[in-house]
Order: C-alpha cells, then structure tokens, then sequence
C-alpha cells in the first residue's frame, strides 16, 4: 500500500475536493451516492431534454435489489447508508427522461428505472 501512495503523491496537489451537486462542466454534476464505499460518487450527465445517471456500484445484484432495494450486499462498507442511497437514487432515476449506467448492469448495462408495485425494475435499452 505504501508504494502505491508514493506513486500517486506527484498528483497529489491537483486533487481537488468536491461534493455533492458540484458542477464538473455545463453539463456534468457530481451526486452523492456514499454507502458502497466512502465518497462513492455518481454522475449526471444532462443534455437536449435527457438526462444519464452514471452510477457504478448502487445496484449489485439487479434480478433482486431492483424488487428489493433494501437488500444490501456484503461488500458495502457501510450497509445503513448503502440502502438509503440505493432508494435514494432509484427514486430519482425512475423519473421520466432519466437514464442509467453502471456496474451490474443487465446487458448493455444502459437503460431506464420504473416504478413497480412500489418497488422498482431495471428496462434495458
């Protein structure tokens, strides 16, 4: 671990901190998603009408958190948190002109959210 911080040391003045709601361009913010691991960050992608949730490790197991997303994984490292980020996001992409991307994706790994039987599914594109 040691080497791997001395290599990364030359970069480390151009490291910036940002939270949540920072815009990283005109068209790129910075979504709080903490819980999977500490300052996990997603981000929005907005453009012409259409936004893109790029999300990374929110959902683990599709076939189940989507129906369940109160199920949390064993590799979160902070479980509490993970499942309130998990329902968190999933509201907000299930709004209309929403779009996601992320790990554990069903393939092509891109698609929409909707609201089912007060849970929620994952419609591929």
């Amino acid at each position: 671990m040691f080497e791997k911080k001395e290599r990364l040391a030359r970069f480390r003045r151009r490291c910036v901190p940002f939270g949540d709601g920072c815009s990283l361009s005109s068209s790129i913010t910075a979504v709080q998603t903490h819980g999977h691991e500490v300052g996990h960050t997603a981000y929005e992608v907005a453009g012409a009408g259409e936004t893109l949730l790029i999300w990374g490790d929110i959902v683990h197991v599709p076939s189940i958190q989507f129906a369940r997303p109160e199920l949390t994984w064993e590799f979160d490292a902070d479980q509490a948190e993970a499942r309130s980020t998990r329902k968190r996001i999933l509201d907000r992409a299930a709004r209309p002109g929403i779009f996601i991307a992320g790990a554990h994706l069903d393939f092509p790994g891109v698609g929409s959210v909707a609201r089912v039987d007060g849970a929620f599914a994952f419609e591929p594109l």
